[in-house]
């Protein structure tokens, strides 16, 4: 109680708070709460690639240990242990924050569909993915940090008939915290996508304050498809209000006056523009993450832009990495004849369009009707596969006046479900512009393949939202304005030496 006292003491002082991210994947918590003004100490997860990003990012200066080090596994490994291979023994002891985001697959509809797809009905419930909150609560256990900051997805309020936040909240509540959860959409924070996810905030007993929950920034209008935000998760909101036992916390409410939700061509139409189509004849679109390419605009164009090309340690100069999208040729016509908000039965009708205008120029090239051969390879060549009726909303094209929808890791199999609105490139996003319906920063460098890119942005919490919830748990320790201000300006002078060799 001693060691928490203290670092509660340092805290309102205005010291830094030094983070652990568990769960940790690329880091958008670690990015947000870094421009909040915290100290980013280390991250874990069990995903080297992810590890890779994720420490060449924040702590570059522990690169080479993240090299000689194990494989970690959050089941396995002790906090002291860990801490050690980074060369920091001892430090587990002054953690200020544990943070992350326990893996959702279990707990999605789209990870609960697929398993049980695989394994009936009730496979869902036996994938270990569901229960790795417990792992996160014994590093809680054994550093007892004076703040806990967990993210999931919605339907981890009822996994098998189980509220995994409010089961979370009451094992902190036995460890002394102050524990609630919240339900939170990024759109209301700045980041130009629809994104609903639950937040389980608490602080310590010695703190003396219960968790806040951050105020939105921006207006939330409907979302991308017409639909009213909140039909996905009244019912079980209800059920919250209803039950004083669930530690429901109500979040602010978003009001008309606050700045508009941010649109896609708001965040977008400053990046490189890519046209497939007009390729030379063999060649293919970039697929290396690495590769540098120019901004369509030398300046950025709205508040927004300007904020992903100069976000501190993250800054940019007139290139971008990131710019690479799935090859899908096939397609790239039918993109480029959607119009915005259009789903896959419209693309359907396109494909079948073009199609029989393919059909009847080759018959009169050939002076002859097509064999059911050649008719059978021209269809192949030109119409999806795929069932309208099972398959409706995986293609969407963006409205560029509304913020996407959800940014989902599955875009590491394909990216039909975020078709970019500019029918003149004709294509599904790159991983530079999923990054930026993110929030996350231009500058922001993904290690490996386009496809371990795509799941890490899909994975990541967005920092915007991050740093709103960071700044949230300052205030609730009674760090005043001030002294944020102070904290935020000493935290970047550390991030400028730091990262001069990165």
């Amino acid at each position: 109680m001693k060691s928490i006292d203290k670092r509660v003491s340092r805290l309102r002082a205005g010291a830094p708070p030094r983070v652990l991210d568990l769960f940790s994947g690329c880091g958008g918590i670690s990015l947000g709460l870094d421009r909040a003004g915290f100290d980013i100490v280390a991250g874990l997860d069990h995903d080297r690639g992810a590890m890779e990003t994720w420490y060449f990012n924040h702590r570059p200066d522990l690169l080479s240990r993240l090299h000689d080090a194990p494989s970690w596994d959050v089941r396995t490994v002790e906090p002291a242990r860990f801490f050690a291979d980074l060369g920091m023994a001892g430090l587990e002891d002054s953690i200020d924050v544990i943070c992350g985001g326990p893996p959702c697959q279990a707990y999605s509809r789209i990870g609960k569909s697929k398993l049980q797809s695989l394994g009936g009905e009730d496979a869902h419930l036996w994938d270990e993915r569901g229960s790795l909150y417990q792992e996160f609560l014994r590093f809680v256990k054994a550093i007892m940090p004076p703040v806990v900051i967990v993210e999931n997805v919605p339907d981890s309020v009822n996994y098998g008939g189980d509220n995994i936040p409010k089961r979370i909240c009451e094992r902190l509540r036995r460890l002394n915290y102050r524990a609630s959860w919240t339900l939170l959409n990024a759109v209301e924070y700045g980041v130009p996508q629809y994104r609903q996810r639950v937040f389980i905030l608490a602080v310590h007993d010695s703190v003396g304050r219960d968790p806040l929950v951050p105020e939105p920034t921006h207006f939330m209008p409907r979302s991308s498809d017409g639909r009213a935000v909140n039909d996905y998760s009244a019912s079980f909101l209800e059920m919250a209000r209803q039950s004083p036992k669930s530690h429901y916390l109500q979040p602010r409410e978003s009001i008309d006056g606050l700045p508009a939700a941010i649109g896609t061509e708001a965040a977008l139409d400053d990046l490189p523009r890519i046209r497939p189509m007009s390729l030379p004849a063999g060649v293919r679109p970039c697929v290396d993450v690495r590769t540098l390419a120019q901004y369509a605009s030398s300046r950025p164009r709205t508040d927004y832009q300007r904020l992903m090309r100069s976000w501190l340690g993250f800054e940019t100069d007139g290139w971008v990495t990131g710019n690479a999208l799935r090859n899908t040729p096939r397609d790239f016509p039918i993109f480029r004849e959607l119009g915005e908000g259009d789903h896959y039965p419209e693309a359907l009708i396109i494909a079948n369009r073009m199609l029989e205008k393919k059909v009847v120029a080759a018959k009169v090239r050939l002076g002859r009707e097509l064999t059911k051969k050649e008719r059978s390879a021209l269809r192949k060549a030109t119409v999806p596969p795929y069932d309208a009726s099972k398959f409706e909303s995986k293609w969407t094209k963006f409205r560029r006046d509304r913020p996407s929808h959800t940014i989902v890791a599955h875009l590491q199999y394909d990216t039909y479900s975020h078709i970019h609105y500019d029918g003149e490139q004709a294509r599904a996003i790159t991983v530079r512009e999923a990054a930026r319906l993110q929030s996350i920063p231009d500058g922001f460098r993904f290690l490996g393949s386009m496809t371990d890119a795509f799941k890490q942005i899909g994975n990541a919490v967005p920092p915007l939202l991050a740093h709103a919830v960071g700044m949230a748990m300052l205030r609730c320790l009674r760090v005043s304005e001030d002294a944020l201000d102070h904290l935020t300006a000493v935290n970047q002078r550390t991030r400028l030496e730091v990262f001069t060799e990165r």
